[in-house]
């Protein structure tokens, strides 16, 4: 990486840290280093102290992958869409501007977020993801995932409902911090434009992308997936911790965190990123958009 102008840590969120360290030392004075959203760039910071590491590198954080992809085989990759609109951040977010005149030219589908809280709270996967998995979990083991599609089949209208319970929640979360929330639906649409991914209801919305519907997205074999162990652990997690730090009701989500932590036997409340690990627990809500700008 020495001499290069963008690091992509394209990894799940559990590969940020260690992948992140293990470059730490080759790091250099205007590098950008760019994480797949899941507060990796608030953690970016934490980590460098950790190694000892005085390079100037810009931590950058987009609000998911660019790719809807799967991984058929060892070195076979399966793109089955890409984001039309992408929300990307710096940190600090006076750094935004520079990095995507920089990335442009390869990923011009990567706009301007307001700041990384930003694209960490407007994560769609932990709305998503979670509740199919837990309303449909003896489907899952039954079948061991074969024969159906999570999202064809498992976004149904009362799953839905759930999604959306725990979106308002995220919205009044980001409300509270004085951070922009953009509703779960209307995300869903705006980066996926090309696809005109539109239904009556969200359960329709789902069910109906001609994207997550693919063959290449079977359903899951076990619920000890990353569509929980991630999702609980980079982001409704941290969400509820967030809620309960600076008094905002999440009970949906607090629901589906205890839930998870029950049927895969760990607390994701107590092994899942903190507020301390972001850097921010000693901050007042109303100032956490000082601490990114």
């Amino acid at each position: 990486i020495r001499g290069v102008d963008i690091v992509i840590i394209g990894g799940s969120a559990f590969a940020h840290e260690p992948i992140a360290k293990a470059a730490a030392p080759h790091f250099e004075d205007g590098q950008y280093v760019l994480f797949t959203s899941n507060f990796g760039a608030l953690r970016f910071r934490g980590w460098m102290r950790e190694m000892g590491v005085t390079a100037d590198a810009t931590p950058v954080e987009t609000m998911s992958l660019i790719y809807a992809t799967r991984a058929l085989a060892p070195g076979e990759v399966s793109v089955i869409g890409v984001k039309n609109d992408l929300p990307t951040a710096c940190l600090p977010a006076n750094r935004t501007r520079a990095f995507l005149d920089l990335i442009g030219p390869v990923f011009p589908e990567l706009t301007a977020a307001e700041n990384v809280l930003f694209t960490s709270l407007n994560n769609l996967n932990p709305i998503v993801h979670p509740p199919m998995m837990l309303f449909n979990a003896g489907r899952i083991e039954a079948t061991g995932g074969a024969g159906w599609n999570l999202y064809h089949e498992g976004a149904t209208e009362s799953v839905a409902r759930v999604m959306l319970a725990m979106d308002a929640e995220r919205m009044a979360l980001m409300d509270r911090l004085g951070v922009k929330g953009i509703p779960f639906e209307k995300i869903f649409s705006a980066i996926y434009a090309s696809y005109n991914l539109k239904g009556e209801t969200l359960s329709e919305t789902l069910r109906n992308s001609p994207i997550h519907s693919n063959p290449a997205f079977p359903a899951p074999d076990t619920i000890d997936t990353r569509y929980l162990t991630e999702d609980l652990t980079f982001g409704l997690a941290p969400w509820s911790l967030m809620g309960k730090a600076w008094d905002v009701p999440t009970p949906t989500i607090d629901a589906a965190v205890r839930m998870a932590s029950v049927m895969l036997g760990k607390d994701f409340l107590k092994e899942c990123v903190t507020l301390d690990e972001m850097g921010i627990a000693d901050v007042p809500p109303e100032k956490l958009n000082e601490t990114v700008a």
